[in-house]
C-alpha cells in the first residue's frame, strides 16, 4: 500500500543528498534521488523546495526540461533564467 507521505520521504531525501557523493556511484544515479526528492516536493506542495532544486540544477547545466519545471512551479508563470 503507498501512503503518499511525501513531506516525509522528502525531508529524508533532503538529508541524505549532501551526502551523496561521499557514498560513491556516479553524478547520474545521484540525480536519480534528487529526482525523487523534485517528485517529492511538487507531490507535497512545496514549490519552494522543488524550485530550489531546479534552480541549482539549472545553474550546473542547462536543460530543456528543467527549465520548463521551473517556469510551472513560478507563481506568475513568468520565464526564469
Amino acid at each position: 500500500m503507498i501512503r503518499k507521505e511525501w513531506a516525509s520521504a522528502a525531508r529524508l531525501l533532503d538529508e541524505v543528498l549532501p551526502d551523496l557523493a561521499r557514498v560513491g556511484g556516479s553524478a547520474a544515479q545521484r540525480e536519480i534521488v534528487e529526482e525523487a526528492l523534485l517528485f517529492c516536493q511538487v507531490s507535497a506542495g512545496d514549490a519552494a523546495g522543488a524550485t530550489a532544486i531546479l534552480d541549482a540544477r539549472l545553474d550546473r547545466r542547462p536543460a530543456h526540461l528543467d527549465r520548463c519545471r521551473r517556469v510551472g512551479l513560478d507563481p506568475a508563470g513568468a520565464p526564469v533564467g
